[in-house]
């Protein structure tokens, strides 16, 4: 770690789940300060063997946040709206410019990635601002945020309307869940 130059005192890295500042370097570990206060030693072997990130390599960094909107929502209109709002925070850097684009097709609805610039020491208010500005904007131009849903159905008996079918039956196989009438188990 020494001779490599990957890292220094005062960056902030995330190596295997310890993410932190960077505290000291020695010939046999690098000991890091987590935002919670606590110190982890991270011996030199793991760090060389695991995926390292050092965030403060850079003095500026893109901060991602996936959002996802309902299948219903006008799609160029949440693109849209997402784009507009970097431009009302003075910590967003506007370049590199802010960008906006679809990634994927969710459980519940559509999943799109805002990415803005900003220096790495406004990280935190950086997230908390975009955050809380998607929320109300989107509230205002009446998009929801999906979540997900389960919805369970009840089968009543000739015998007991209201009541679960005794006939029904859950049942789990493998990592699967079944429901289906007595004897119907694969």
């Amino acid at each position: 770690m020494l001779t490599d130059h990957a890292l220094k005192v005062g960056d902030f890295i995330t190596v295997d789940e310890i993410s932190g500042t960077v505290d000291t370097i020695t010939m046999l570990s690098v000991k890091v300060k987590t935002s919670d206060g606590r110190i982890v030693r991270i011996p030199n072997e793991t760090i060389i063997n695991a995926k390292l990130q050092n965030v403060s390599s850079h003095p500026t960094r893109r901060f991602d946040v996936v959002v996802s909107v309902s299948y219903d929502t006008d799609l160029r209109k949440a693109l849209e709206i997402l784009g507009t709002i970097p431009a009302k925070y003075p910590l967003v850097l506007a370049d590199p410019q802010p960008i906006v684009f679809c990634t994927s097709f969710g459980a519940s609805g559509i999943d799109i990635t805002l990415g803005v610039w900003l220096n790495n020491s406004d990280l935190l208010a950086v997230r908390n601002q975009v955050f809380v500005a998607i929320k109300e904007t989107f509230d205002s131009a009446g998009i929801s945020i999906p979540f997900p849903r389960w919805m369970s159905t009840w089968f009543p008996s000739e015998h007991h309307p209201g009541r679960l079918n005794p006939e029904i039956h859950l049942w789990e196989q493998g990592n699967q869940i079944y429901l289906g009438k007595t004897g119907e188990q694969a």
